[in-house]
């Protein structure tokens, strides 16, 4: 369903879709035996200022690789090159990561998802003219343009995205219940509020291994 065709739906349509999509992807992550992590900051920290490549990617073409233990291939159907991955260590905490989130479009029916993988001697790793470019205020410093092949051993972790208000409570952390009950207040009162989200990580410890 494309993001239009959701956006028609009632509401209580369209967060059953939403739900139902978040919990298709986070089981197809569970099933990897990646180890799932509920504070995005304790498996960043496990990371252990490793050097990875961060970008916004559709989640069928992540859920497809990690399903299959084949490759995904970045590249440029219209063939200009651009800025579409960032260059991310731990130590840096937010800064550049942030890029990922907000200049990728790979989404699948409002979830959004996030990989970092390590690079491999195939991939072709560039600085372009367009990352000295701002972009929504962001610090563009660490973007990189990549392209080449992803193979599911250099995956490093995948976060999903999940709008706070999908989840059932027995499914949020207390900080996750308060985040959603702030959103939903705001919503009720204003009739809009700015979205908030929580995230679920999944990190392939097997792959860390062997980098």
């Amino acid at each position: 369903m494309n993001t239009e065709e959701l956006t028609r739906l009632p509401k209580s349509e369209r967060d059953q879709v939403i739900h139902e999509t978040a919990r298709r992807i986070l089981e197809i992550f569970r099933a990897t035996g990646a180890v799932e992590y509920k504070e995005i900051t304790d498996m960043y920290a496990a990371l252990k200022g490793m050097d990875v490549i961060v970008r916004r990617e559709s989640p069928e073409r992540i859920s497809e690789m990690v399903q299959t233990n084949s490759s995904l291939n970045i590249d440029f159907p219209e063939g200009q090159r651009y800025s579409n991955a960032v260059i991310w260590n731990p130590a840096l905490g937010s800064r550049g990561i942030e890029n990922a989130y907000m200049e990728g479009y790979g989404q699948l029916n409002g979830i959004v998802t996030v990989i970092g993988f390590a690079p491999n001697k195939s991939l072709s790793i560039e600085s372009l003219s367009d990352a000295s470019k701002h972009f929504a205020g962001l610090d563009r410093t660490f973007v990189r343009s990549v392209e080449g092949p992803v193979h599911a051993e250099d995956v490093v972790f995948v976060s999903v995205r999940i709008p706070s208000h999908i989840l059932r409570e027995e499914e949020l952390t207390e900080r996750e219940l308060e985040i959603r009950d702030t959103y939903n207040e705001k919503r009720d009162r204003n009739g809009n509020a700015i979205p908030a989200f929580i995230h679920r990580g999944f990190l392939f410890t097997k792959n860390l291994k062997r980098q």
